[in-house]
Order: structure tokens, then C-alpha cells, then sequence
């Protein structure tokens, strides 16, 4: 299990572009994303000595991939990985906004505590942003 304060990422980050679809991209989606969380890790970059196992053991209970697989990405490849999961997350909160457009945190738990969204993102007592590694 691992915490990572997103805040910066949540509001700075490129996200539609690290995690959408054929229906909005083409059929390159797959690859533009890719590339462009590789290129936004520059940035934002989550993957360190202390996070890289635990990272590692949720991206391996996925099932997609074999641990020698997972052990074998470069540290840009996992953060990537994990640029993805957390844009995927953002842009879902698009159809959970107020008035202005911010998120409404409200809303979202509500979402989140019945499965409509994923639960990995939230907003803490501090107003910064987190997103949880772990199940």
C-alpha cells in the first residue's frame, strides 16, 4: 500500500493526453499515450527507491504482466504506467464538476463508495491531492 501526493500532477499534468481512447485520439491512442506519459515523467515522476516495490507489486496484480516483466521496465516505463493510471482517474472526475467546473468532492465519494468511479484518487483535510497504490 503507498500514498502519493498528486497535487502537482492533478493540477498541472496533461492528462487526457496520458490516458484516452481510440474514439477521441485515432488509432494511435495506444502510442500517443504511451509516449506522452514517457515524456511527462520528466515532470512528474512518482517512481523513487522508497515507492518503486510497492508500484511494481500493484502493477503486477493487474495479471497482465509476469514479475519479471514488471521488475524489468526502466523507472520511466513504471512511472509512466502509473501517469496513466492517475490521468485515467482525473478525467473521469469530468462528469463529477460544480458550477465552476472544479471537482466536486461531494459527488465524487458518493460515485466512489458505490463503484460508479474508481476510489484511488481523493482529496485530503489539507486540500492536496493523493492517489493510492494498493487494493
Amino acid at each position: 500500500m503507498l500514498e502519493l501526493k498528486i497535487t502537482n500532477f492533478f493540477n498541472n499534468g496533461d492528462h487526457w493526453y496520458n490516458s484516452n481512447s481510440v474514439a477521441n485520439l485515432g488509432q494511435n491512442a495506444g502510442a500517443i499515450t504511451w509516449e506522452h506519459a514517457k515524456q511527462e515523467s520528466i515532470e512528474f515522476f512518482f517512481v523513487t527507491e522508497e515507492t518503486r516495490q510497492a508500484i511494481q507489486e500493484y502493477v503486477k496484480g493487474f495479471g497482465a504482466w509476469d514479475w519479471q516483466e514488471v521488475t524489468g521496465w526502466t523507472d520511466t516505463e513504471l512511472n509512466a504506467l502509473v501517469l496513466q493510471f492517475i490521468s485515467a482517474d482525473i478525467n473521469e472526475l469530468e462528469a463529477y464538476t460544480d458550477d465552476n467546473g472544479e471537482p466536486d468532492w461531494e459527488l465524487i465519494a458518493e460515485a466512489q463508495e458505490v463503484g460508479q468511479i474508481a476510489s484511488n484518487l481523493y482529496i485530503g483535510d489539507n486540500s492536496e491531492y493523493y492517489y493510492y497504490i494498493g487494493y
